[in-house]
């Protein structure tokens, strides 16, 4: 997926400085005060209610999958 794809779902991406911790993608997009986007890799980042590092993949068919992050 590019990130044309990405801008026919409706929502707008802002650029910011939040690193990829799968690829190192330092371009990612802002989906939410505390939620990101890597293009790169397809996957969802955030932090918990514990301040952990969280990571979603993002399935084909919209779903979600937890990545665990040692």
């Amino acid at each position: 997926i590019n990130r044309y794809a990405i801008q026919n779902y409706n929502f707008k991406l802002e650029v910011n400085e939040m690193q990829c911790p799968i690829c190192g993608n330092v371009h990612t997009g802002r989906l939410s005060k505390s939620r990101y986007f890597c293009s790169n890799c397809f996957i969802e980042i955030f932090y918990s209610k514990n301040q952990e590092l969280q990571v979603l993949k993002i399935l084909e068919d919209g779903s979600t999958s937890i990545i665990p992050v040692f």
